[in-house]
């Protein structure tokens, strides 16, 4: 297994900013909770890390971009 790092994400719909200048780095076997209300990126955020969506995902150091 191993750890994830996110840096500067940022994901739109239109006109609409659905995460905004994110970073995050996640540990190897650190367990992490998404908590907010509807409609404040959880998801979106998710499909992003699962690379279902374009961004740049860090992966053991390696950054790995998709589109």
């Amino acid at each position: 297994m191993a750890g994830i790092g996110i840096e500067h994400v940022t994901k739109r719909f239109g006109g609409v900013t659905a995460v905004s200048d994110l970073s995050l780095e996640i540990g190897d076997r650190e367990f992490v909770t998404l908590l907010g209300p509807s409609g404040c990126g959880k998801t979106t955020l998710l499909r992003l890390i699962a690379v279902m969506q374009a961004g740049e995902i860090m992966q053991v150091g390696a950054p790995r971009a998709f589109s």
